[in-house]
C-alpha cells in the first residue's frame, strides 16, 4: 500500500484512470460563504466596510471597476430589483439631506445618492445628487435639499447610494465612492439619523453552498444585495449516498429565480474553466430525481476547456417528473483532436438560456463524476461490501476481483491511498467522509465511509 503524501495534479488525473471525481461532486463537503454588511443595508457589487471613516470607526466603500463582469457598488435600504418601492419606516418632513463623501470618480462617470420619500408607496418627496470628479482624498459635506411634491407626510423613505448613474450602461474608468453619516434635518433634529446610517453596526451573512461550487444564492447576494426566502440551493440528506444537492426554483418580489450552482467562484454570462482535466472524458453520469412546474427542464452542462477555448460539451437535459433517483449518463463531444485541460460543470432547474416558469421546481442531483467507458457506467451500481462503516483503523472489502485497484479519496477528488489488499490502514486519516474507489479490467465501482 502507498501513502501519498505529495498530491499532485497527476495522481489525481492519471491517464489510466477509468474515472475523474468531479470537484465535491459528492456534495457531502459543503462550506459557508460569508457576507458582511451594515445592520439594516444592502450591499450588492464592489462594496465594502472600510475604516476610512468621517466619524466613528467604519464607512462604506462602492467602487467602479471599468471592464469587469460587476462594474459598479450599490448601497441600498431596500432590495435593489424591487425599484423605489420598500424602505424604512419615516414620518418626518426633513428639508434637507446631509452626508459625508470621500470621492475619486473618473471623467464622464457619475456617482448618485438618492432618498425617495414616499406615501402608500407613491413617491411625495426626493433627493437626487450627482457627484462627479474628486474631493483630493478628504471628506466633503454634502447638504442637499428636499424636493417635495406633496405637503402630506411620509410613510417611508428609500436611501440609495451608486457608484455610478444607472443610466449609464458602463462605468469609463476605476474610481470610488465612501459615504457616512447620512443625516436628514428636520426643524426639531438637525441630526435625525435613519437606522445604523452612521454604519458603526455591521452584521456577517453566510450562504452554505458545496464546495468548490458558486450558487445562485451567493449571485443574488453578490449582485442585489438580497436573499430569497428560502434558499435555492440546499444540502439534502435525501440522496443517493450521504448527502446530495437539491436545487429549488424561488420568488423574490414576483419574480422566480431558478436554482442554479456551477463550479468555480462565479455565476457570469457564460461559464468558465473551473477544475484541471488531462485527458478526453467520454461521459459524465450521476444520479437525479426531479419534481418539475410548468414548462421547466432541468439541464447538467459540462464544457471542457483548452487554454480557455472550449473544444467540448455535454448537456444532459430533464424534461420530466421523476421521483426516485435515477442513474443518468451523457457523452461528451470534443472538436478536434486537442486533449483538454479544464473544465466546467453547471447544475440548473431550468435551461441556461431561458426563464424559471414554475415557483416549485426541484431538482436532486447527486454523486456526478466524469468517466471513460460505458462497461463502467453499467456496472456504476454494483456495491462495494465493506465493514465496518463507520471505520475506526481497519476498513475490508468483500468480494474483491483479482488484480483490482483500490484508490482512497478525500471529498475534493483528491487521492490519499493506493492500494490492492481487500484490508486497508485507514488509521492515520482525518475524522470525515472519504470515497474508496475499486478499478478492474472492465468496472469501476465507487462507495463511501466514515472515518472516526
Amino acid at each position: 500500500m502507498r501513502l501519498h503524501t505529495t498530491l499532485t495534479l497527476w495522481t489525481l488525473f492519471s491517464f489510466t484512470a477509468l474515472a475523474q471525481n468531479i470537484p465535491s461532486g459528492s456534495f457531502d463537503t459543503w462550506t459557508d460563504f460569508e457576507i458582511i454588511q451594515p445592520e439594516s443595508w444592502l450591499f450588492s457589487g464592489n462594496a465594502e466596510r472600510t475604516t476610512d471613516a468621517s466619524n466613528g470607526q467604519y464607512a462604506v466603500k462602492l467602487e467602479n471597476k471599468a471592464g469587469q463582469e460587476v462594474e459598479v457598488g450599490v448601497l441600498s435600504n431596500t432590495i435593489i430589483t424591487a425599484g423605489f418601492t420598500g424602505g424604512e419606516a419615516y414620518s418626518d418632513g426633513p428639508l434637507v439631506m446631509r452626508f459625508d463623501v470621500k470621492y475619486d470618480i473618473y471623467p464622464g462617470d457619475a456617482a448618485r445618492v438618492y432618498a425617495v420619500f414616499q406615501k402608500n408607496g407613491q413617491a411625495i418627496g426626493l433627493v437626487d445628487a450627482e457627484i462627479t470628479g474628486s474631493s483630493a482624498d478628504t471628506f466633503a459635506t454634502y447638504k442637499i435639499p428636499i424636493q417635495w411634491y406633496v405637503s402630506t407626510l411620509p410613510d417611508s423613505v428609500i436611501v440609495m447610494v451608486v457608484s455610478n448613474d444607472f443610466d449609464n450602461e458602463s462605468v469609463l474608468g476605476d474610481g470610488y465612492i465612501i459615504v457616512d453619516n447620512i443625516v436628514l434635518e428636520t426643524f426639531s433634529d438637525p441630526d435625525d439619523q435613519l437606522i445604523n446610517t452612521d454604519f458603526e453596526n455591521w452584521e456577517i451573512e453566510k450562504i452554505s453552498h458545496p464546495e468548490s461550487w458558486y450558487t445562485t444564492d451567493i449571485f443574488l447576494k453578490q449582485a442585489i444585495g438580497a436573499f430569497v426566502e428560502a434558499e435555492s440551493v440546499v444540502k439534502t440528506t435525501d440522496s443517493k449516498t450521504g448527502n446530495a444537492i437539491l436545487l429549488q426554483n424561488q420568488v423574490l418580489n414576483g419574480e422566480i429565480f431558478p436554482g442554479v450552482a456551477l463550479t468555480g467562484n462565479a455565476l457570469g454570462e457564460d461559464p468558465r474553466p473551473s477544475f484541471p482535466v488531462a485527458k478526453k472524458w467520454k461521459f459524465i453520469d450521476g444520479y437525479y430525481k426531479f419534481d418539475k412546474e410548468e414548462t421547466d427542464e432541468a439541464h447538467v452542462l459540462t464544457i471542457h476547456y483548452k487554454e480557455g477555448i472550449p473544444i467540448g460539451s455535454s448537456e444532459f437535459i430533464i424534461t420530466n417528473s421523476v421521483s426516485e433517483y435515477t442513474y443518468f449518463s451523457s457523452s461528451i463531444t470534443f472538436e478536434g483532436g486537442e486533449i483538454p485541460d479544464s473544465a466546467t460543470v453547471a447544475i440548473s432547474t431550468i435551461d441556461l438560456d431561458g426563464d424559471a416558469t414554475g415557483s416549485t421546481t426541484k431538482l436532486w442531483i447527486d454523486d456526478i463524476r466524469f468517466t471513460d467507458n460505458l462497461a463502467s457506467v453499467e456496472r456504476r451500481d454494483m456495491a462495494i461490501r465493506l465493514y465496518p462503516n463507520p471505520v475506526l483503523n481497519y476498513v475490508h472489502i468483500r468480494d474483491l476481483t483479482p488484480n483490482s485497484n483500490i484508490q482512497i479519496l478525500n471529498n475534493l477528488g483528491l487521492i490519499l491511498l493506493e492500494t490492492s489488499d481487500n484490508q486497508i490502514d485507514v488509521s492515520q486519516l482525518p475524522q470525515g467522509s472519504y470515497i474508496i474507489q475499486i478499478s478492474d479490467e472492465d468496472s469501476f465501482r465507487t462507495a463511501k465511509f466514515l472515518k472516526q
